[in-house]
């Protein structure tokens, strides 16, 4: 009875669930619905929502699943194909995706994505086809006019009119977004890739009134912003072989009364480690000497004594200085001009100046990022930087404020800097629509000016797009909901969704700017061009419009991520002064020629892996390993009845665990290990390459020191472990600083076990929440670790210290996470705050401490010390070696922390750790047979450290018993 309940029981369960799993319902009329999966760019919201349900109405044969792109936003995430990449190598790719525009053609060289013109031609035949068959109704309503043969007419043409309303045509698209979606082949066949959509360009904004109350104004009185390079920064000076003594400057080869230093005028000293020190020119004594003296009445000014000293004097009358404001210690208040605060990037400087970034008119395409132009761009940043006080204090500054409202801007905290149009939305009409600004194009060279050249910006955004491993019955479908999102209908509703929003909670609305140019007509009519909108307001919206014609776009390049990551990490490496502008820009062009290299070298007629095979000898190796262990056992033990069912009840046991292993470990690794002889991108086959991704590793990427000791690859292997070693140093902190905890509490005091839950409650607390926690703990203005050392007086000792040894480089505020020497031990600091992980470890072993030992050891006349380093260390020595290979561990796998609190390991690659790498080059560039390479070589470090210690532990281990 039991038996027959119990299978009732089951089959009613499975009934249960058979009735709510998601069946796939049935289009009106007993049609077959096709379901089509989107991922759009960031969160699904109801602005997605809405046209997909206007979509579904529209189509009703086809359902619509949402989902989302996960990309990370800002540098790290442009253009960032993991998740893409992922669902294509799991099979199970969405059959459109909203992509960056630039990395669109980085992966359409890889045949990833659908060449989109086949479809808009069928799309013309299909229209040319409508309208004969128009041509013929009309005929025959004319032969023969009836209601019905007018009926079919009227139906034929509003057909024809709903179909024209979806179609894509090329001409209705702005140029440059249009032209970014496309991408030529080595054979010369061009390919649509992506139908665009976002569009944003950008133009500098700038605050009226604090231009006005520092004297920028015209004739009239009205705001005059800089318009040349000149007049946002203008230097007078740059020498590398000044001679400093106390506060005179000497230089033989400047003429500073030439160059019209003047008292007044800022003077920025560069040191060998890339420290800038701000100083005010007090007077000028000749051609070739100055007196200076600090900037700030309550912080001393200290500047190394000696020769071939590296500075530079800017003009006190350039827009960026005026309008920077200090305070009396030397803190950051307001910002003048900032070239990365908004979205400009080396690209607009390099245009600007006339320079470009790739060149196609070779046989193949170069990277030319160490164009003099671009190097000049660079330099010229870099020079703001160091007039502001350098990189790092304006990052420091930067990232102490935050989003929408606390943006800096609308709380007058910077005066000029260069954004795209979504800032007019977010926040400056949602949050300071009153607000006095202006807008204006970025500043460009004088040279430029004199030229003819006096605008140039750059156009970015995201297109729709559909993988190439779309299924072909599901083309059509896809096809129609991409040009349902593209067309004025579909971009209709989801800006009537956000201004309904907008208008919920009083505010205005502010559209985003279109690819499409009927889209931004429409937008512009029923949202910015009506009385509520504020004059200033248009006007940037009109001058962000008036600029298209003179915007560029980013290189259209099979290696595009790349080229993107080139330029970031060059002016992190120039704007630190770990390598000069030319260097920085040579080096990261090398690298990524090498790239366009070894895209286009690949062999016609590779070596491809049969996996295949491959699987079945696995299956085969493990299939005669479970036979010889089988026949050893029963050969050696000869066991029979009960002990054989014993011994075949153990192997059922463990059955569980070893299927796991086989499928989820084991098979994993010999895959892994087979993949790092391979080039494999997840959408190409894989082909052998022998041992090359190691040879690479220990010879092109591994990078080392250059005749100046400065690293010659910053994203090396070698910069990457040693970052992680330097991690280690907070391993024996973090088991010293556990234990003492652990002493404490095995004191006997009362309520252990809150004591015990209260310092393990950071361990199980979330490292991505941490994080976030953290970074406000290290915020250099306003952080509560600089905030303590304030009252306990350190900063003091930090600035006695800075002032008084030339080699200790810090000076507060200690900007933690945006200087390359306080940003691994930040890490560290944050990974002692976990440390009551082993606490409950600790405990156990004090505990398991016989206490006649210690009676003991009193007895003996021992101390409290003595008994500790006789007793107690040697009795948990397993405990220690348990902690030390496990944090050992951690330690090289360390990786959360630094993607999310220093994001691409910013600054100078500081926090670029050999797991941040290796995450990089397989989900960033998809180079997944140098991931596993790489991931082999870090298997075989962490198990030689680890058998090298268990080794050396027999020498300082003490077990019981022995």
């Amino acid at each position: 009875m039991r038996n027959i309940v119990n299978i009732l029981a089951l089959l009613l369960l499975a009934a249960l669930l058979w009735w709510l799993y998601p069946h796939r319902p049935a289009a009106p009329g007993g049609r077959d619905v096709t379901e089509i999966t989107i991922w759009f760019n960031g969160i699904v919201e109801g602005r997605q929502i809405d046209v997909v349900d206007a979509f579904e109405r529209a189509f009703p044969q086809y359902r619509v699943i949402l989902g989302s792109s996960a990309a990370r936003t800002g540098l790290e995430g442009e253009g960032n194909p993991q998740r893409l990449m992922c669902g294509i190598a799991g099979g199970v790719p969405p059959e459109v995706v909203e992509y960056d525009r630039f990395a669109i053609c980085q992966w359409a060289a890889r045949d990833a994505f659908l060449d989109l013109n086949p479809l808009i031609e069928a799309d013309r035949q299909e229209l040319a086809r409508m309208e004969d068959e128009l041509h013929r109704r009309r005929a025959a309503a004319v032969s023969s006019p009836s209601a019905a043969t007018q009926a079919a007419v009227d139906e034929q043409q509003h057909r024809i009119e709903r179909f024209r309303s979806l179609m894509i045509l090329p001409d209705d698209f702005y140029p440059a977004t249009w032209n970014e979606c496309q991408y030529r082949d080595p054979t010369g066949r061009t390919g649509q890739f992506g139908i665009p959509n976002y569009m944003d360009n950008r133009v500098m904004y700038f605050n009226e009134d604090m231009l006005v109350q520092n004297g920028l104004v015209d004739e009239s009185g009205r705001p005059r912003p800089p318009r040349t390079w000149e007049d946002v920064l203008l230097k007078r000076v740059d020498v590398t072989d000044a001679r400093i003594d106390g506060m005179r400057i000497a230089s033989e080869s400047a003429d500073f009364v030439a160059a019209g230093v003047r008292p007044g005028d800022t003077l920025s000293h560069v040191s060998d480690r890339g420290l800038v020190t701000r100083a005010r020119v007090r007077e000028v004594v000749g051609p070739r000497e100055l007196i200076v003296e600090s900037f700030y009445p309550r912080k001393r000014l200290v500047l190394p004594d000696g020769a071939g000293k590296h500075v530079k004097v800017f003009d006190q009358n350039s827009a960026a200085l005026r309008l920077s404001r200090w305070d009396d210690e030397g803190r950051i208040k307001i910002v003048g001009f900032e070239p990365q605060h908004g979205n400009a990037w080396l690209y607009l400087w390099g245009w600007t100046n006339g320079g470009e970034f790739m060149d196609e008119s070779g046989e193949l395409p170069r990277c030319t990022l160490d164009d003099p132009r671009i190097v000049a761009a660079l330099q010229w940043t870099t020079d703001i930087y160091d007039a502001l006080g350098g990189v790092n204090d304006v990052t420091a500054f930067r990232k102490g404020f935050q989003r929408d409202n606390q943006d800096p801007f609308i709380n007058n905290q910077i005066a000029m800097f260069v954004h795209g149009d979504w800032f007019l939305r977010d926040p400056l009409v949602r949050y300071r629509r009153d607000m006095r600004f202006g807008v204006h194009p970025p500043p460009v060279p004088r040279a430029m000016i004199d030229a003819g050249r006096e605008r140039c910006s750059w156009v970015a955004g995201f297109a729709y797009c559909i993988p190439a491993t779309c299924p072909p019955e599901k083309r059509k479908a896809a096809w129609d909901l991409v040009k349902f999102l593209s067309s004025l209908e579909g971009g209709m509703i989801m800006n009537e969704h956000d201004a309904q929003r907008e208008r919920g909670q009083g505010r205005l609305y502010m559209p985003r700017l279109m690819a499409s140019r009927k889209l931004t007509q429409a937008q512009l009519e029923c949202y910015v061009n009506v009385p509520e909108m504020p004059p200033r307001v248009r006007a940037a919206i009109q001058l962000h419009l008036d600029m298209l014609p003179h915007c560029r776009y980013r290189p259209v390049s099979p290696e595009g991520q790349k080229l993107w990551n080139a330029q970031a990490d060059a002016q992190d490496i120039a704007w630190n002064h770990t390598m000069t502008p030319h260097a920085a820009l040579a080096h990261q062009a090398r690298s990524v020629n090498r790239a366009l290299n070894e895209f286009y070298a690949r062999p016609d007629s590779p070596t491809l892996v049969r996996w295949r095979p491959l699987i079945m000898a696995y299956l085969a190796a493990l299939a005669v390993t479970a036979a010889v262990a089988i026949v050893r056992y029963q050969r050696r033990y000869r066991v029979r009845g009960f002990h054989r069912r014993e011994w075949y009840a153990a192997w059922v046991f463990i059955l569980p665990w070893l299927v796991g292993f086989v499928v989820l470990s084991g098979g994993p690794m010999v895959f892994s290990a087979v993949m790092s002889l391979t080039e494999y991108d997840v959408v190409s086959e894989a082909r052998f390459v022998g041992l090359d991704n190691y040879r690479e590793m220990f010879t092109i990427d591994w990078g080392g020191p250059d005749a100046e000791g400065k690293e010659t690859v910053p994203t090396g292997v070698r910069k990457a472990l040693l970052n992680t070693l330097f991690m280690a140093i907070g391993l024996p902190l973090g088991m010293i600083l556990g234990l003492g905890l652990a002493l404490l509490l095995d004191t006997g005091i009362r309520g252990l076990k809150y004591y015990r839950t209260f310092f393990f409650l950071p361990a199980i607390m979330p490292v991505v929440a941490a994080s976030i926690l953290w970074m406000w703990v290290f915020n250099a203005h306003g952080g509560l670790l600089n905030w303590l050392l304030e009252r306990l007086g350190l900063d003091r000792v930090i600035d006695w210290l800075h002032a008084t040894f030339g080699w200790f480089t810090l000076r507060t505020p200690v900007s933690w996470l945006t200087n390359a020497r306080t940003t691994k031990p930040a890490l560290i600091l944050m990974t002692l705050w976990g440390a009551g992980a082993s606490i409950v470890i600790w405990l156990a072993g004090l505990k398991s401490i016989p206490t006649h030992l210690y009676e003991a050891a009193a007895i003996d006349g021992a101390g409290a010390i003595r008994r500790f380093f006789r007793v107690t260390l040697p009795m948990l020595s397993p405990y220690i070696l348990f902690n030390l290979i496990i944090g050992l561990i951690q330690t090289f796998q360390i990786f959360t922390q630094a993607y999310i609190m220093t994001p691409n390991g910013y600054p100078e690659r500081s926090t670029y750790f050999y797991v941040y790498k290796l995450f990089d080059e397989c989900f960033s560039y998809f180079r997944l047979g140098y991931g596993a390479a790489m991931a082999w070589v870090l298997f075989a470090l962490v198990l030689g450290l680890t058998l090298i210690n268990m080794r050396l532990s027999k020498k300082w281990v003490f077990y019981a018993g022995e």
